[in-house]
């Protein structure tokens, strides 16, 4: 089943901030804070492996169009959550998006290219590049009538 990217998205904004929190509560019950303080649960239909695994950000590698949507995904949750100058937090973060032939294909990548965003980017864009119109296909001047 093939979800929107804005149902995706949501989720994964949803899923990010329950991270954040999480990570948060564990900082402030590390720093002696109020040991009551403690991050919402995440629901289990986002914890689940059964349900709801479709509504997880995901790239497949399917075309030149999935990876510019998946791409502007990440850097909006990073941006979200102030981690978008963070390229290690942000290549870790799309790296478990990652699935079927883009998985593949990611786990060739070489490991400086897999831990930051602005590298991985620049590939997943060269790997998933719109293919340029064959020759035949781009308009040219029609010949001139002989007169």
């Amino acid at each position: 089943m093939t979800v929107p990217i804005s149902k995706q998205i949501s989720a994964v904004n949803y899923l990010s901030d329950a991270i954040i929190n999480s990570s948060l509560s564990a900082s402030l019950f590390n720093a002696g804070a109020d040991k009551s303080a403690t991050a919402e649960p995440v629901p289990n239909h986002l914890m689940s492996s059964q349900k709801g695994e479709d509504e997880y950000l995901t790239f497949t590698g399917k075309n030149a169009e999935e990876a510019e949507d998946f791409i502007h995904a990440v850097n909006r949750r990073a941006w979200a959550t102030g981690k978008l100058d963070d390229d290690a937090w942000t290549a870790k973060f799309a790296y478990v998006c990652f699935t079927k032939k883009a998985l593949r294909w990611y786990e060739e990548l070489d490991k400086e290219t897999r831990n930051d965003w602005t590298l991985l980017r620049q590939a997943i864009l060269a790997k998933y590049a719109t293919p340029p119109l064959s020759p035949s296909v781009v308009p040219s001047s029609a010949p001139a009538a002989a007169r």
